[in-house]
């Protein structure tokens, strides 16, 4: 998902708790692999927030999942960006899973794919989040080719913070200031 003023609050809220699981996961990465703890992240973090994610996540959503809301992912302006967030998660989950040992170029590779696809969508968008996200993300795939294997995963943890997680809460409390004081005004009337 890239940065965007569409979302709807429901969907806003998706979006900032599975950058908030994700960027989680990569830290305890990091964490276990800095102190050299013995626990299986692929299963002991990774597979029990997603899978706990994916169960809230369906919980919260409830009885709204439904084809409509997947139409537009197939739209013609969208099919190359769903392709490849798609194939990320895929290639992301796949590594993991098969315990992938070069996570370095795997994350490096993800986000040079984050850059392309925000480059692409400033070019029409022209919005000054897009450009800085690309940069950022530009900035991390060339660290995670050339810092340790144990720095890839806060890099990649804290570039999940400030490329998604933080524009998301700030247009949540953009858009409530904004209905408070529409209310405020209403009232006044």
């Amino acid at each position: 998902m890239l940065f965007t003023d569409t979302l709807s609050t429901q969907n806003r809220l998706i979006a900032i708790f599975w950058s908030l699981i994700l960027a989680k996961c990569f830290a305890l990465d990091y964490l276990v692999l800095k102190y050299d703890v013995p626990v299986n992240t692929e299963t002991y973090v990774w597979a029990l927030s997603c899978g706990m994610a994916l169960a809230a996540t369906y919980v919260y959503l409830g009885h709204k999942i439904n084809i409509n809301s997947f139409k537009s992912l197939f739209k013609p302006e969208s099919v190359l960006n769903t392709s490849c967030y798609l194939s990320a998660v895929v290639l992301l989950f796949l590594a993991v899973l098969l315990g992938i040992s070069d996570s370095q170029s795997l994350l490096a590779s993800l986000a040079f794919l984050l850059a392309f696809l925000n480059f692409k969508e400033f070019k029409k968008q022209h919005h000054a989040t897009l450009i800085s996200n690309a940069f950022i993300w530009l900035l991390t795939s060339v660290a995670c080719l050339f810092i340790s294997n144990i720095m890839t995963a806060a890099i990649f943890s804290i570039s999940i913070l400030l490329t998604f997680t933080l524009p998301l809460i700030y247009l949540q409390f953009k858009q409530h200031r904004e209905i408070k004081s529409a209310l405020k005004a209403l009232h006044a009337d």
